[in-house]
């Protein structure tokens, strides 16, 4: 868990704010490796999930609530991992000829990201993740384990959604920007709601 968390926070610092038509090309080799980071990275993060969650169904010494919860936990993972191979960042494709023959390329990954931190992509992400803990809740008559599984798993699918690489002059930006660029603080502290 605790790694998770650490990870998921590499990955929200590894975001980076770049105007979308103020690219420069190092800003573009930049975007596009924060785009890897950011795909792999979760691929690895529901990748791993995915294993630890089958070990559990397979282990003898695991609970029955255990197993259950691990049934329910490749669901979610799974459903991450589908999302990210069938529909992922076009940047975190990208070869340097992608971007440079066709500056669209880029533009398509941005939109990519507005979408997943849109209201419907959101909306998708807690629904499921309620879905879950109300089958812990009436199914297997837990609501203490329900009432968790719902809040870690809002808490994973809003970093899902939040730390994806997003530029400064994004619509639907509602975020604040790493400190670690301090030339341009006055564009990454930007909140627009």
């Amino acid at each position: 868990m605790k790694q998770l968390l650490l990870f998921s926070l590499v990955l929200g610092l590894s975001s980076n704010s770049l105007g979308q038509s103020f690219f420069s090309h190092d800003q573009k080799e930049t975007y596009v490796l924060h785009a890897r980071i950011w795909q792999f990275g979760w691929m690895g993060v529901f990748g791993g999930s995915l294993a630890t969650n089958a070990l559990m169904l397979s282990s003898d010494q695991a609970t029955r609530a255990e197993k259950f919860d691990a049934r329910l936990s490749l669901l979610t993972s799974g459903s991450g991992l589908l999302s990210l191979i069938f529909n992922p960042l076009p940047a975190a494709y990208a070869g340097r000829s992608s971007w440079e023959s066709n500056p669209k390329y880029l533009d398509a990954s941005i939109a990519e990201v507005e979408r997943r931190r849109g209201w419907g992509h959101l909306t998708f992400l807690l629904t499921e993740q309620a879905i879950v803990a109300s089958a812990i809740a009436f199914y297997d008559d837990r609501p203490r384990d329900a009432v968790k599984r719902f809040a870690l798993g809002a808490i994973v699918s809003g970093l899902f959604a939040y730390t994806t690489p997003l530029n400064s002059f994004s619509q639907s930006a509602m975020t604040l920007q790493p400190f670690h660029n301090w030339e341009g603080i006055g564009l990454n502290l930007t909140i627009k709601i």
